[in-house]
């Protein structure tokens, strides 16, 4: 029998061989509320990061199309550039 290694039982090794070994085995385990706050915790700073990092490619974007419209409209090119990111959107 082959075990899917996961974040929860690789976080579980860290801290406890033997509580991911018990994972390992398919023990279950009721999870503390110090183990679910700090999961939330995660979770929490997790989402906070991800969305951080799409702010800062977002306006990174602007700013490099914003640069790269005006170089062309100083070399006489126009209309080169789209408007925006374009987003997957289903066809029909």
């Amino acid at each position: 029998m082959t075990a899917k290694i996961t974040r929860d039982i690789v976080e579980s090794h860290l801290h406890c061989k033997f509580k991911a070994h018990l994972k390992l085995a398919g023990e279950q385990d009721s999870k503390c509320d110090y183990e679910r706050l700090l999961m939330t915790c995660r979770d929490e700073v997790r989402l906070k990061a991800v969305e951080r990092q799409e702010n800062h490619l977002k306006e990174r974007y602007t700013s490099m199309q914003q640069e790269l419209t005006q170089a062309l409209q100083t070399a006489g090119v126009q209309g080169a550039v789209s408007e925006g990111p374009e987003e997957s959107s289903p066809e029909s």
